[in-house]
């Protein structure tokens, strides 16, 4: 059959990231490696299945708290392994969520699962603010006495999709401060040929590539040309699809990244500020963020959403900005 690209993009970087950690268990290379633990057609059912189901949702920004991996052990064509198996473990160190043990002595989390979490999610810590709109339970075959062996998925409004800094994992360290360790890349390029309009739209296109944050500074090159040194920030994972998206946006013929680098950075949460203004409520989102340790340290009201009220009220931006984190800041001190 044939299938939209984002499906089979999908599909593939699944297929990818489970063929190298196979490769990898085995010590023989990407070509040679049969998916010889798993039915094949079970696989592609269910790689290809979560792929289709992604695409007909379209959402903005999947995210999964730890995983719960399971325990004990599990039975391979090689012997026995703990869990979770060899595979497992070689998809989840290149993932961008975190695994936690239990909470039976079973095998939870596949290499097939984790792959395909490892292709659509980022990992959180814990839930983040939503406004639910629907959730759905899907059931294991296997019955566990306490606890329900199923997978729940929450789709609701909430979150920061698009924005600079992902929601720190449960696997980052905290800092002095209460902060949150977030490992990253920085990848950068110098250009002195590029199109202001090519320009004006890196932002958006390396965000949709996997980037949390882009800058982009007027600089001087060789022979004193006037040119751009680009910048992008993003998890190691996602190094190899920003830089590629990087270099097809702009023509470069070389993208230089550090080595594996960190940054600090605050849990955050979203709340609704709700303003009654010209007998009408107008909702503005506000950020809220905090350290590890739930200390309070900034309150930010989302500056797009500021401007879509100040235009439908005539009043004036600042002050929107100004009654939504008074109102929130209220709210919290409560």
């Amino acid at each position: 059959m044939d299938l939209p690209d984002a499906v089979e993009s999908l599909a593939l970087d699944a297929f990818e990231r489970l063929g190298r950690a196979e490769a990898s268990v085995h010590g023989t290379g990407l070509d040679e490696t049969h998916f010889h633990e798993v039915g094949a057609d079970d696989a592609i059912a269910d790689v290809v299945g979560a792929a289709l189901l992604i695409n007909d949702l379209d959402p903005d920004r999947v995210v999964t708290t730890p995983v719960a991996a399971g325990g004990g052990e599990v039975e391979m064509s090689h012997g026995v392994y703990p869990v979770p198996a060899p595979a497992t473990t070689e998809i989840a160190a290149g993932a961008d969520f975190s695994t936690v043990g239990g909470p039976v002595d079973r095998e939870l989390l596949t290499p097939t699962g984790a792959a395909i979490l490892a292709a659509v999610a980022e990992g959180v810590g814990r839930l983040p603010a939503l406004d639910l709109d629907a959730a759905g339970y899907g059931a294991g075959s296997a019955t566990f006495p306490e606890h329900p062996n199923v997978l729940r998925v929450l789709v609701g409004d909430g979150g920061d999709p698009g924005g600079d800094e992902s929601v720190a994992d449960a696997s980052n360290e905290p800092s002095g401060d209460g902060l949150v360790r977030d490992e990253i890349v920085v990848l950068e390029t110098n250009l002195d040929d590029a199109a202001p309009e090519v320009l004006g739209g890196l932002q958006e296109t390396l965000a949709r590539a996997g980037a949390r944050d882009v800058t982009i500074v007027p600089t001087t090159m060789k022979k004193s040309r006037p040119g751009h040194l680009v910048k992008a920030i993003c998890k190691p994972s996602d190094a190899e699809a920003v830089a590629e998206r990087l270099a097809r946006e702009t023509g470069t013929l070389g993208v230089r990244q550090s080595s594996a680098s960190h940054r600090w950075i605050a849990e955050r949460a979203f709340e609704a500020a709700t303003l009654a203004i010209g007998g009408d409520d107008h909702e503005v989102s506000v950020k809220v963020a905090s350290t590890a340790d739930g200390d309070i340290y900034d309150v930010s009201a989302e500056y797009d959403d500021a401007v879509a009220v100040a235009e439908a009220t005539g009043t004036p931006i600042r002050d929107v900005l100004r009654r939504a984190e008074a109102q929130v800041r209220e709210d919290i001190d409560e």
